[in-house]
């Protein structure tokens, strides 16, 4: 199996959208690669498969806690790094892609897609220098701006690549379908704002 890195997704209302990307994943472009799904939602997961592990949340998390114990259990498996996608996406990239991506160049400390963090990578020794995400950012939105300025803040090698744009993306599908959970954006803006002073 791939040691180099494995895939986190969290979902919370897109099964529909996440189960034909996963099933291409799996199937064809991530044969040898650990999957690890964070379902906020109480899904029916209706696939199973040996490289595929299910992290249930009754009652559902925040992003920022999904996106921690997605590379949690990642980097607990002793997999070097973590590659989190969003549920509305399909990547359609490769194993090889990806790992070229992490070792043709001089090491980064993060890895990101040119539309950002729908699709990113964390590497375990990012993670142990800078720590997870903030918890207290509740529900979605903001908890990816605090993690960038972290990684500015600590002068982190930032590489923003086209090998992690999706094929498809489907922006903020979660909010459209229900606009509930968006009811933190502006607590979570108060609190980013308070946090570092603007």
């Amino acid at each position: 199996m791939n040691k180099l890195f494995a895939i986190g997704i969290p979902t919370i209302n897109r099964w529909d959208l996440l189960r034909p990307s996963l099933q291409k994943y799996m199937g064809i472009d991530f044969c040898n690669t650990w999957f690890f799904v964070v379902d906020n939602g109480n899904q029916v997961i209706d696939i199973e498969h040996p490289n595929l592990i299910i992290i249930k949340n009754n009652p559902a998390v925040s992003v920022a806690e999904s996106w921690n114990q997605l590379c949690k259990a990642i980097y607990d498996k002793g997999i070097e790094n973590a590659l989190i996608l969003n549920d509305d996406i399909y990547l359609g990239r490769t194993e090889l892609t990806i790992k070229i991506l992490l070792t043709a160049y001089p090491p980064h400390q993060f890895y990101i897609s040119q539309m950002l963090w729908c699709s990113f990578i964390l590497p375990c020794s990012t993670w142990n220098l800078l720590g997870g995400f903030d918890n207290n950012f509740k529900g979605a939105y903001f908890e990816d701006n605090d993690y960038n300025r972290r990684l500015k803040l600590a002068k982190c090698a930032v590489m923003i690549h086209n090998a992690l744009n999706p094929l498809i993306f489907n922006q903020s599908s979660s909010i459209k379908k229900d606009a509930s959970l968006n009811k933190n954006f502006d607590a979570n803006a108060s609190y980013y704002m308070d946090k570092w002073g603007g």
